[in-house]
């Protein structure tokens, strides 16, 4: 019997040492979960917090390109209204030739009548100040165009400077987004 009491206290033992074993495990296994959480859980609030910074530098971005946006359309529309003013001068300019070359034709009449000679050297001299007059205008007229043009020169300058200043303004965004992005790098991720 003797060796029945030791075989149970055996087998007790056994039992109570596979019990710790088991609870040992599970304390371990437990603690590895634990573990494993919080650093998927400091994953997860540096992906979000990454997330927040890239969604900042993108509204950032698309206000920048915006502002920038308006300018160029406001230069734009100056010079659409420029240019309808170059159209007006130009259609002033074919006017002005057209009633010069009338003249011209007029005056052709003219010589050809010898017989009325003082009659046709009047209407010469009328001519002859009507053209005169006509080709100040035309003069005015170009150099209207001339103003015109030099304030659409002025205004692709100021265009191109914004698109300068907007390609830089890009260029930092980008150098922003891929520094605040280099925390991330570092994360362990399995």
């Amino acid at each position: 019997m003797a060796t029945e009491d030791q075989k149970d206290g055996e087998v007790e033992q056994l039992s109570n040492r596979i019990m710790d074993l088991w609870e040992d495990y599970l304390f371990v296994h437990k603690a590895f979960i634990i573990r494993n959480n919080k650093k998927l859980n400091g994953i997860t609030r540096m992906t979000m917090i990454g997330m927040v910074v890239v969604m900042i530098a993108m509204v950032m971005l698309v206000g920048t390109f915006t502002a920038r946006m308006d300018s160029i359309t406001g230069y734009m529309r100056q010079m659409a209204g420029d240019m309808q003013t170059m159209h007006a001068d130009f259609q002033d300019v074919t006017q002005r030739i057209d009633s010069v070359q009338y003249a011209v034709a007029k005056m052709d009449t003219y010589v050809d009548a010898m017989p009325g000679m003082s009659q046709s050297v009047t209407a010469m001299g009328d001519n002859m100040g009507t053209m005169r007059e006509r080709l100040a205008s035309i003069s005015a007229d170009v150099d209207n165009i001339r103003q015109r043009m030099g304030t659409m020169g002025t205004n692709l300058h100021a265009m191109d400077q914004k698109f300068i200043d907007l390609s830089g303004a890009v260029g930092g965004i980008n150098r922003d987004v891929h520094d605040l992005s280099r925390p991330a790098a570092i994360l362990p991720i399995p």
